[in-house]
């Protein structure tokens, strides 16, 4: 499809997902969990941003954010209407939620698979691709040929295990990308890893301390910072996420560990608070913790220079200065 045909086609793709917000935040008032759907709606609004956002230089990841947008906007549509009296889904439009949901899945691995720029560049990623939208098809007919609904909790860890399947691939084209690539998929991961550190965070805080009481409005909103960094990926702005991912990694693994800390010595040794004095404390301490955790981020080059300085009576290591004195000499070379 060539280029202007493909930003026309994702102009109406976001068109149509706009009309579908607005028939989910009108049409349906009585309909339940509104904060909910209200993520929700934002979730496709971010997706449309990075659809305009791309639509000028690469039209092919605009085309794949636009069906995001609308898979979403339909699923969404399907649920708001279909729960019109606050009662649940009825199972027709409960039926076309899953299957808008399952096919923005292999929507999103498809997108995946084609940063930094929307094209699938040889045939392993073509046959990935054409792979997931024939795993969503199948269980698309599943569902739609059985009477069991379609969990919310498994089809969340399997779309966050397809999406782990496809990092090798993101990976290799990573390498290979160009400048402008590579600060794209940088953004993308920025929100990534952005949701990823929260997300931990709120549900060890779930599991610890209770709050927040229903997880899934949160994470939902979490989920909303990969379109905003693919979004920011075609602005200038992009020209600094290396640096910002290497802190926004460095950061993970931190509140990985702390987390786990928490979890294994509160949850493995069955020492959970029992009552609002217990978790108080333990809100107390996991905040000491927070704070220890990112005093050590902001001062650790601060405390090593000053360790250095103290050891060696200069500002760098003699071997560092050797190193770094090597690889001038190796970038003079022609």
């Amino acid at each position: 499809m060539p280029a202007t045909r493909r930003r026309l086609v994702s102009g109406l793709f976001v068109a149509l997902s706009l009309v579908a917000v607005l028939v989910a935040l009108t049409d349906a008032p009585h309909a339940g969990r509104v904060v909910f759907w209200v993520i929700a709606c934002l979730c496709v609004l971010c997706w449309s941003l990075a659809a305009l956002s791309a639509m000028s230089r690469d039209s092919g990841l605009a085309l794949l954010s636009s069906l995001v947008a609308l898979g979403g906007g339909v699923a969404i549509v399907a649920m708001r209407v279909g729960d019109a009296h606050g009662l649940g889904a009825e199972a027709g439009w409960r039926k076309v939620a899953e299957v808008a949901a399952l096919f923005t899945m292999a929507v999103v691995l498809h997108l995946v698979l084609a940063l930094s720029d929307g094209q699938l560049i040889d045939r392993s990623r073509q046959f990935a691709a054409a792979a997931w939208y024939g795993v969503a098809l199948a269980l698309s007919v599943v569902y739609l040929t059985g009477s069991r609904a379609l969990s919310p909790w498994p089809f969340t860890v399997g779309w966050v295990i397809a999406l782990a399947t496809t990092f090798p691939a993101a990976r290799a084209r990573y390498v290979v990308a160009s400048a402008r690539g590579r600060q794209r998929v940088q953004s993308v991961t920025i929100g990534a890893t952005l949701t990823l550190t929260l997300g931990v965070i709120v549900l060890t805080l779930h599991s610890l301390v209770d709050w927040p009481l229903d997880v899934a409005p949160a994470l939902l909103a979490l989920g909303c910072l990969v379109p905003l960094g693919l979004a920011v990926g075609s602005t200038p702005a992009a020209e600094h996420a290396d640096r910002v991912l290497v802190h926004l990694l460095t950061t993970l693994g931190t509140v990985a560990i702390v987390a786990g800390a928490y979890l294994l010595a509160v949850r493995g040794f069955d020492k959970a608070p029992a009552n609002r004095s217990g978790r108080d404390l333990l809100w107390w301490a996991m905040a000491a913790a927070a704070a220890a955790a990112i005093a050590q981020l902001a001062l650790r080059a601060r405390f090593a220079r000053i360790a250095t300085s103290f050891t060696y009576g200069s500002r760098e290591a003699p071997d560092e200065v050797v190193r770094s004195f090597g690889s001038r000499m190796t970038r003079a070379i022609p």
